[in-house]
């Protein structure tokens, strides 16, 4: 009996339906099993970090960091808005908003950044060599973009 998955059969077949996949949902693949790990919607990934907001154990999948950073982005941008209106058009805006929304994020980010991390494998110590100029930045965003690792690891089991 030929193994298929969701009916396909041959290897050409197979990496079709492993981009569809990748494309609808987050996934791990192997040939020997299909594992499929759903991703959080926007809603969802806010609502996970801010519940989350100290945790430092576990893992979080890639669409729940992304959506994460989705959202700090947005709410920084209206709140620089806001201060520069409320400025009154001066040079130096107080920033008021920006910095107590900067400070308000800072323990979900770092939490988040650490179980994605672990997420891939990684210890969140890692989070670390983001600090080093040039460039940690990059592999750091080189480790944000990986797939999570398959199966259980050392720091927990799948995200769901």
């Amino acid at each position: 009996m030929k193994k298929t998955i969701f009916g396909f059969d041959n290897k050409t077949n197979i990496n079709h339906a492993r981009l569809y996949w990748a494309l609808k949902t987050e996934y791990i693949m192997s040939d020997a099993n299909f594992v499929e790990q759903r991703g959080v919607t926007f809603s969802q990934a806010i609502k996970k970090a801010f519940n989350n907001y100290v945790n430092f154990s576990g893992r979080a999948c890639r669409s729940e960091f992304w959506w994460w950073v989705l959202f700090v982005i947005l709410v920084c941008i209206v709140c620089e808005i806001i201060d520069f209106a409320l400025a009154g058009g001066s040079d130096q805006p107080a920033m008021v908003l920006t910095i107590i929304w900067s400070l308000a994020i800072l323990l979900p980010s770092l939490g988040l950044y650490w179980r994605r991390l672990h997420d891939i494998g990684k210890g969140g110590g890692w989070f670390f060599i983001g600090l080093v100029p040039f460039v940690g930045g990059i592999i750091l965003l080189i480790f944000m973009l990986q797939p999570s690792e398959q199966g259980d690891n050392r720091f927990g089991p799948i995200p769901q």
